[in-house]
């Protein structure tokens, strides 16, 4: 899946629908579910500032804010669409 640096020290990465991270650099590193609104974000963007993440939810874009956790739907594509995997541009 995808994976993206979100400090010098962190990687977020998708996993079976899911997004992870792992703290690395701190002995053996040990992967933990992100919980929340971000639980299913396993397609996603990290914004080149990391502030904002990107991800695909039931065919749409949705993007949220990493530090606020706050979630907003980007795409309302009919039924039957499906969105492609976020970038930022």
């Amino acid at each position: 899946g995808a994976f993206a640096w979100t400090s010098n020290e962190q990687i977020l990465f998708g996993k079976d629908g899911q997004l992870w991270s792992v703290r690395v650099g701190q002995g053996a590193p040990t992967p933990s579910r992100v919980g929340g609104d971000l639980a299913d974000a396993a397609a996603f963007a990290l914004s080149p500032s990391r502030a904002q993440i990107a991800f695909l939810r039931r065919g749409q874009i949705w993007i949220a804010n990493v530090a606020a956790k706050t979630v907003r739907q980007v795409t309302t594509l009919a039924e039957g669409l499906s969105a492609g995997v976020p970038t930022f541009s």
